[in-house]
């Protein structure tokens, strides 16, 4: 496995985009990330991670939970949406 740091990341970034013809439409590039090796099972390697990204999508991004019942206040407060375990079935 190779690790890439950010100057290569960056360089690469620049050059797809000098590279790519001219669109008519804001173009997006995606990037998909595979972690191998998690047995997520366990709590011990369970995966949160949280990115600021450097610029806004331009309008306001929906935020839907699925929670247990004793997250029903704070899911309520900090998302837009929430189905609880009890709605599943619904």
């Amino acid at each position: 496995m190779s690790e890439m740091d950010k100057d290569s990341v960056t360089s690469a970034l620049k050059s797809l985009k000098e590279n790519s013809p001219k669109r008519k439409f804001k173009q997006t590039i995606d990037l998909i990330i595979n972690l191998k090796g998690l047995d997520l099972k366990k709590p011990e390697q369970h995966v949160e991670l949280y990115v600021l990204l450097p610029h806004s999508k331009g309008k306001k991004s929906k935020i839907c939970t699925f929670a247990g019942p004793e997250l029903k206040d704070d899911s309520n407060k900090v998302c837009d949406y929430t189905v609880f375990i009890d709605d599943f079935q619904e």
